[in-house]
């Protein structure tokens, strides 16, 4: 039975370690009973380990004390402590101001210290994005795939 894991942020430091090949869904697929972790120099990673990937809703309180839902699409946590936060944009057009200054909503409300931002998106960034989010990792469908 082949175990399966999020490895995207690794993918860069590891595959000189493992062979890699696009499924017939169009999806990367790698075989992790192959792989000798022991070769693997951790320390180049600039990436934590994470336990759990998961998505985050609920219902919070804003700053008016009114209650508004929150979604984040990608939430990595290492035991308890919440690591990384993501957000997913797969439309037509390029993540922008309006989206962005959401997700800064958005991320206030998550109990974690200082969590590496990644946002994903199909048809890049705008300009406004691209020179704001310096805080944010910036992941095109180009780089998903390279």
């Amino acid at each position: 039975m082949q175990e399966k894991g999020f490895v995207f942020p690794y993918f860069h430091s590891i595959k000189k370690y493992i062979e890699f090949s696009f499924g017939e869904n169009g999806f990367g697929e790698i075989d992790f009973g192959e792989i000798d972790f022991g070769k693997i120099d951790f320390c180049e990673i600039d990436f934590p380990i994470l336990t759990e990937i998961t998505d985050f809703q609920d219902t919070v309180k804003n700053e008016e004390k009114k209650l508004v839902p929150i979604e984040i699409d990608l939430l990595g946590k290492c035991g308890k402590n919440i690591l990384l936060l993501g957000e997913c944009k797969f439309k037509n057009s390029p993540f922008d101001k309006t989206e962005y200054e959401k997700l800064m909503d958005k991320i206030k409300f998550i109990p974690a210290n200082q969590p590496l931002l990644y946002i994903f998106s199909l048809h890049g960034f705008t300009d406004y994005v691209k020179e704001n989010a310096k805080n944010c990792k910036l992941i095109s469908i180009e780089e998903m795939y390279c």
